[in-house]
């Protein structure tokens, strides 16, 4: 796997999900959607899906894991589900506000 291969990192929580495109240890973007379809749908539209190679987590947008794990997948990964749900919390707190 060469270094400079873009991944989608996602997690979903409920009706959120969220993906990182991340090539070594940057962020090259952030997609935020109700489902997989649509994150991948968004991302397509952002114009990352030309530039991905692999993908890891709950959506894979019909894209191959990687040979292997690169070191910041896992942490990537982790902020992925502590944004979705930290996201889903705060919709359900301004719903229970109104």
């Amino acid at each position: 796997m060469k270094a400079e291969a873009r991944i989608l990192v996602t997690a979903c929580s409920y009706n959120l999900c969220v993906g990182f495109v991340i090539r070594g240890y940057g962020i090259d973007g952030c997609v935020v959607a109700g489902s997989c379809r649509d994150l991948c749908r968004r991302t397509l539209e952002k114009g990352f899906a030309g530039e991905l190679r692999y993908a890891i987590g709950s959506c894979t947008c019909n894209l191959p894991p990687p040979p292997r794990k690169p070191e910041p997948v896992e942490w990537f990964a982790l902020l992925a589900d502590t944004l979705a749900r930290e996201i889903l919390s705060l919709q359900n707190l301004k719903a229970t506000l109104h």
